[in-house]
């Protein structure tokens, strides 16, 4: 399991989509309180199907849309 911290080298105004991983016991959290990016909630990838997709603001992520089931 693992916590995205920052992401590396974005361009302005373009998106990004984050997936899961079918891997068993392994997943990847996009979590609020972070200065870089910026979630409504907590975002637990914990499947394959799962994903998150974000968008570059001012050096900032914030989120677009998920699928989170």
């Amino acid at each position: 399991d693992d916590t995205l911290e920052e992401i590396i080298n974005g361009v302005e105004g373009k998106t990004i989509k984050i997936f899961g991983t079918d891997t068993e016991n392994v997943s990847l959290t996009v979590a609020t309180g972070n200065a870089k990016i910026v979630v409504a909630t907590n975002a637990v990838l914990a499947a394959k199907a799962h994903f998150i997709e974000l968008i570059n603001v001012s050096g900032v992520w914030y989120e677009v849309s998920r699928s989170i089931a």
